[in-house]
């Protein structure tokens, strides 16, 4: 069970980081070209780790744990990037 549950998240981690997957799902082509704090792959993570909390301490939580970054960014920071994802 834990191969398959790795293999399951391998996957869907290559998937994620894939250019051909970003372009397919942003809105406007120019959006995360730039390496920023906020790029595609961690957008679209913190976005499938969203679970019960506001906003602010998903995305405090997330950079801290996840990223193990003591800098985090705004909750506006990240719903602008959500923008520029297709639903």
């Amino acid at each position: 069970m834990n191969s398959f549950f790795y293999q399951i998240l391998r996957k869907a981690s290559d998937m994620i980081y894939s250019d051909e997957f970003r372009k397919r799902n942003i809105i406007n082509r120019k959006s995360f070209v730039r390496n920023r704090k906020l790029t595609f792959p961690i957008v679209v993570s913190m976005i499938l780790n969203m679970i019960t909390k506001t906003a602010q301490i998903e995305v405090y939580n997330f950079f801290e744990t996840v990223l193990e970054d003591e800098k985090s960014v705004t909750k506006q920071a990240f719903f602008k990037a959500r923008k520029n994802i297709s639903p």
